[in-house]
């Protein structure tokens, strides 16, 4: 029994020896311990200090946050720069009315690169002007009955017109027909571009505003070509009267009433279409008192004439009015 117990005990000693024995001793050696279970709270400062680099970044493009918004995007678990750009919620696009000014500058192309440049000459310009207030010396001398004084106000309405015919054709880029006449298509897409608010892009009259201008003019020349034979019934024949006799006279006369009320017409719808084009954004009156306007960079500003060739122009106009009322009449 002694023998087997002491066999028993040095078999089990000698078996915790070998455990002892293969297992390391780190008592002494501490770079081979084992590292201690990180507690939360340093848990946390290492997700804080992993947040640091990131909102350094944002500070350092402009957009500095404190120590409130690294806690935060610590405890959030999430980095501060991908809360702040969650944070921007973009803004639906508001519905510009087509009469805003917001619709105007983009329909001028303000906003984009634009260049002021100068589309309209100083003869085209002063003719326009001289014109309207000619017409309206014409309508409030009538209504006056002051006929002398309505004789001269549409001879000047015929020199300006001849003028006009002129400088359509010897004048600038953007007063000549041959720019600014198209047809039917161009009218239409001209009316498209303009619904649809895109930048002004013209140089001259638009489609539509071209054959306006063509109309305006046979209008007014007509007007003044039946004056020449016209009569009162009074007081007042025209200088051509004696030419054609008191029928023809009579009839010539009738027409020069009707052709009245229908040019009346025209400039109100004109008005009313300038007014409309300005609620849209195109400055037409602008343009044609200062004769400059804002166009896309892209786009080539006309030529422009000189004076020399505008007071050949007005000669050659009031030359011939001068000879058909003084030598024909």
């Amino acid at each position: 029994m002694r023998a087997a117990t002491s066999a028993s005990q040095g078999s089990r000693s000698g078996s915790m020896r070998g455990v002892i024995s293969i297992a390391p001793n780190t008592s002494n050696n501490p770079a081979a311990r084992p590292a201690p279970a990180a507690t939360p709270a340093r848990a946390g400062r290492g997700r804080a200090a992993r947040a640091v680099p990131s909102a350094t970044a944002k500070a350092s493009s402009g957009d500095r946050q404190g120590p409130s918004a690294i806690s935060n995007g610590s405890s959030t678990g999430r980095s501060p720069a991908r809360a702040a750009v969650r944070s921007k919620t973009s803004r639906p696009l508001a519905i510009v009315p087509w009469w805003s000014r917001r619709r105007g500058r983009r329909m001028r192309g303000e906003g984009d690169s634009t260049v002021e440049a100068r589309i309209w000459d100083a003869p085209t310009r002063l003719f326009h002007w001289a014109l309207a207030l000619t017409l309206v010396g014409s309508f409030v001398t009538v209504r006056m009955h002051e006929m002398r004084l309505h004789a001269y106000c549409g001879y000047m309405a015929l020199t300006l017109v001849l003028f006009r015919l002129l400088w359509g054709v010897i004048g600038s880029e953007s007063a000549r027909f041959a720019t600014f006449l198209r047809g039917p298509r161009a009218a239409l897409a001209h009316l498209r571009h303009l619904l649809a608010g895109r930048p002004d892009r013209e140089t001259s009259h638009n489609a539509l505003g071209g054959w306006a201008v063509v109309l305006m003019l046979g209008l007014v020349l007509a007007q003044g070509t039946t004056g020449l034979f016209a009569n009162d019934d009074i007081l007042f024949d025209g200088p051509l009267v004696p030419l054609v006799g008191k029928e023809v006279s009579d009839r010539l006369t009738a027409w020069h009433y009707r052709i009245s009320d229908l040019l009346l017409i025209v400039v109100i719808a004109h008005v009313a279409a300038v007014i409309a084009y300005r609620l849209a954004g195109h400055r037409l009156i602008e343009a044609m008192v200062t004769g400059a306007k804002r166009l896309p960079a892209g786009v080539r500003p006309p030529r422009l004439a000189g004076p020399v060739p505008a007071a050949a122009a007005l000669a050659v106009a009031a030359g011939t009015v001068w000879a058909v009322v003084n030598l024909l009449g």
